[in-house]
This record gives structure tokens, sequence and C-alpha cells, in this order.
């Protein structure tokens, strides 16, 4: 389902180190 948001909406954008961007919701909902 996750990934499936990956494609379906705009994801989050998430700063896991500096300067380096991920935009997914999977990442997003493992890191919640």
């Amino acid at each position: 389902a996750a990934f499936e948001k990956c494609l379906n909406e705009e994801p989050p954008f998430i700063e896991i180190e500096k300067g380096h961007f991920i935009a997914c919701w999977k990442e997003f909902e493992k890191n919640a």
C-alpha cells in the first residue's frame, strides 16, 4: 500500500542526512 502511494500521491520530503532527501510514503511511514 505504501509503495502505491509513492506512485499515486505526492510524497513528503524527508532529509535523512544533511543534503540527502528522500520523497516516498514508504520511507515516511517506516520512520513515522
